[in-house]
């Protein structure tokens, strides 16, 4: 039985085998989408879960009483007195990231390159609060804890030293600066890790950096605490909250925790969370989430679509197969076996196409994925569950409407589908194309975010200015005269430097508060921005008020200017600012008094999910590494080549000619969001196709059940083009009501995505009228072509078949 089962159903995949193509086809691209979703989905939410107490694993937040705005920074004096005071912690750590350092083994030869890897200061605790970052060699009880030691990966160890052991070898930085000896070698950071680091070493705490590790008046650092298991986390809060109150926390700033495990996708609002790298967000693991199982959706219900529809054409052979004897259940297992078979197939052909298109998705999304099927093969349980569960839904309808009709009606030919069938299609086509127009508006609206905020008005020149580098101190030395050349070419519109620029990290901060306040709450944290005197003009921003920096002893040390969300801060809107003095908290911890000489416009310091923060700028007489070059405009080419003939007579022999345009460091803050944007486009390109394919099976199959009709209305006399518009005209009333619930459904979740953004487009009717004539076009262009292919046929031919 079972042979004969199996014997029939490769037949009639044969047999019919466009539309069986169809049917695997659809189902298994489907398939594979949703897996390939699934990959990138997983990878997200399985960030920081390999550490071995993530339920009782915190990082440290500071919320701004006044600003209500989240900072993923700390007070590093909280951090530390937290694992004195606190009952239930485990151990705190503090943690600083140091950017990146050129290495090399003590000794190595002159003309060697070093690497170049990712250095973390932290506590010697850090180990105690993550134990998941296993010492692999060394003694993993006594890290950390004496100066100019370090502890690297096996990666760096391995580039570093191959073979040999690396604990107690010396490395070296840059010009032989900076020897530290290796004291332990721990394993590599996982991928899924929020913190990545290379090299870590010991906190080094100086008069210089004291405020970063010591303060109570100032949050510059990362913390984490490890508590004991069952510990309430808001009880937590209010203990710390409690010991900050008694040491003279800063009143403004009020302790928060967030679980290690929400960091990577709870923290997309937060300012300051530079050590946070890969950072996403919940509302892109939901669209992907929710994009993968419509997908599913689509691919499932046109495979029960196309399978019940062709299981009609059958109804004789069903009949024949009563007359003959089968009962019931030998018909149903006819059909469940076929539809399973099917299913299984497209399992297969799934599985293949993500083993195949993995390397492409490791491009995709910009690293390889932690997880693929054959290291998860619990997918491949999900997967099989749903192939079943498809193939099972897919026969079982057909089968239970076939075997209620009598065997004499089917072979006279009396046998046509139910109107409660027909009606179930149609609903299932308005359902995908409703979804297939949401996916379309949402890229749209996803394109037109994207370009607004790369070309809003930041509030500087970012176009046509390149960004050079002088931070090495032989650079630095010849700084100004590299700069007084650059000002002489005629290509060169401004030249400027400054220690913090625009698009490249987080700038510093620091506290301050107006000459008419007290300390506590009136205190407003600044970003801090360092600049030679020819910054603000060459950048292009407003000076609303007031004058520049002068080239003078006067502005150094003296005086600042601020920015208009500074005013605001300061509750010096209405008023004249110049002349009043500010209450600086520096660093070091000293207070120091500052007179405002100008006011700027407000100019971004992050990107579009921020609102402006305020901006306190001082004057550098040695300006900073940063060296900004605006170019007249249509004179890129040879302004580029001026520029690096002048390099090249300052620091030939000292460094390479390196640059980076100011518009594409812009730019790299939006890569999350545009890779975002690429991922919800493709996925859902490739849903719309499967939807395609779906409406080719069912259209190609109206236009062969109808074509008694269309033979008949031909011999009367009708052409071509009214036969065409009949077939059509059902189509485009299922697409048009499915525009309404497409366009209700992009609506609503777009506009809640768009919320992150405090700087937003303004959603038009352009993305659902251009998605909804998209799908019209789509939906027109499918039926027509069945459509056009049946009213071509002979209607003599029809007429003999019947």
């Amino acid at each position: 039985m079972l042979k004969n089962y199996l014997l029939v159903a490769f037949r009639n995949l044969l047999r019919n085998w466009s539309y069986s193509l169809i049917n695997i086809a659809g189902f298994a691209l489907g398939l594979a989408v949703t897996l390939l979703i699934a990959l990138v989905v997983i990878d997200d939410l399985s960030y920081d879960r390999f550490h071995h107490y993530p339920d009782d694993t915190y990082r440290f937040l500071t919320q701004n009483r006044a600003t209500k705005h989240v900072n993923s920074i700390t007070s590093g004096a909280l951090t530390k007195e937290t694992a004195i005071s606190v009952p239930g912690v485990i151990a705190t750590t503090r943690v600083f990231g140091f950017g990146t350092l050129t290495l090399d083994a003590f000794g190595a030869a002159e003309n060697e390159a070093g690497i170049q890897r990712r250095v973390l200061g932290t506590d010697s605790s850090f180990f105690k609060v993550f134990p998941a970052f296993k010492v692999l060699e060394g003694d993993p009880d006594n890290q950390l804890t004496a100066p100019s030691t370090a502890v690297v990966t096996r990666e760096v160890a391995s580039a570093l030293f191959g073979d040999e052991p690396a604990v107690g070898q010396v490395v070296e930085g840059p010009d032989g600066n900076n020897p530290f000896t290796i004291t332990g070698v721990v394993a590599d950071c996982p991928p899924n890790s929020h913190i990545q680091y290379d090299i870590i070493v010991p906190a080094i705490v100086n008069e210089q950096n004291r405020i970063w590790w010591e303060s109570w008046d100032n949050i510059s650092g990362h913390g984490y605490l490890r508590a004991e298991a069952g510990i309430d986390q808001r009880n937590l809060e209010l203990q710390i909250e409690e010991v900050g109150v008694l040491n003279g926390l800063n009143e403004q700033y009020q302790p928060r925790l967030q679980p290690i495990r929400d960091v990577h996708l709870g923290s997309s609002d937060f300012h300051f969370d530079v050590l946070n790298f890969g950072r996403s967000d919940k509302s892109q693991v939901i669209m992907l989430s929710a994009i993968a199982l419509l997908t599913l959706l689509i691919a499932s219900i046109n495979f029960i679509n196309l399978s019940s529809a062709r299981a009609v054409k059958r109804a004789r052979e069903v009949g024949m197969r009563k007359v003959v004897g089968a009962n019931p259940r030998q018909i149903m297992g006819q059909y469940l076996g076929e539809s399973v078979l099917l299913t299984l197939i497209s399992m297969v052909f799934a599985a293949v196409l993500v083993e195949l298109t993995l390397p492409l998705l490791t491009n995709f999304i910009g690293k390889e994925p932690t997880y693929t099927l054959t290291n998860t093969p619990i997918l491949l349980v999900y997967v099989l569950g749903v192939t079943l569960l498809v193939g099972l839904l897919s026969g079982v309808y057909p089968a239970l409407v076939l075997t209620r009709f009598k065997p004499v009606a089917i072979l006279k030919g009396r046998f046509q589908a139910t109107r409660q069938g027909v009606l179930l299609r149609q609903v299932l086509v308005v359902f995908q194309y409703s979804i297939s127009i949401a996916l379309i508006a949402s890229v749209i609206i996803l394109l037109q975010q994207l370009r607004f905020v790369s070309s809003m008005d930041v509030g500087y020149e970012k176009e046509q200015t390149i960004v050079t580098f002088t931070f090495n101190q032989q650079l630095a030395e010849k700084r100004q005269a590299y700069l007084d050349a650059l000002r002489t070419l005629p290509t060169v519109e401004a030249a400027c430097s400054s220690i913090d620029m625009f698009g490249f990290g987080p700038w510093g901060r620091m506290e301050g508060r107006g000459e008419d306040s007290e300390t506590g709450l009136n205190e407003i944290s600044f970003y801090r921005h360092r600049v030679g005197a020819e910054f603000i003009p060459a950048m292009g921003i407003d000076l609303l008020a007031g004058r520049n920096f002068t080239r003078t002893a006067a502005d150094s040390g003296q005086s600042v200017i601020i920015n208009e969300a500074a005013l605001r801060a300061l509750d010096w809107a209405d008023g004249d600012p110049i002349g009043k003095r500010i209450i600086i908290k520096y660093e070091s911890g000293l207070e120091e008094s500052r007179t405002v000489v100008g006011v700027v416009g407000d100019f971004a310091v992050a990107n579009a999910r921020e609102q402006v923060d305020a901006v306190c700028m001082e004057y550098s007489p040695a300006g900073g590494g940063f060296v900004a070059i605006r170019l007249q405009e249509g004179a890129v080419e040879s302004a580029m080549e001026q520029i690096e003939t002048i390099w090249s007579e300052f620091y030939q022999d000292i460094a390479p000619f390196n640059y980076v345009f100011l518009n594409d460091q812009f730019d790299r803050q939006y890569r999350n969001d545009r890779n975002f944007m690429q991922k919800t486009a493709v996925f859902s390109a490739l849903a719309i196709i499967i939807a395609s394919l779906g409406l080719l099976g069912l259209s190609s199959y109206n236009a062969e059940q109808r074509r008694r009709e269309i033979a008949i209305r031909k011999v009367l006399g009708s052409g071509e083009g009214r036969i065409l518009l009949l077939l059509t005209r059902d189509a485009v009333k299922w697409v048009l009501i499915a525009n309404v619930f497409g366009w209700i459904g992009a609506w609503f979740v777009m506009n809640r995505w768009l919320e992150e953004f405090a700087y937003r487009v303004s959603v038009g009717p352009s993305p659902f009228l251009l998605a909804g004539a998209a799908a019209l076009l789509l939906a027109i262009s499918i039926v027509s072509l069945q459509a056009w292919r049946a009213a071509l046929t002979n209607p003599t031919t029809l007429l003999h078949q019947e």
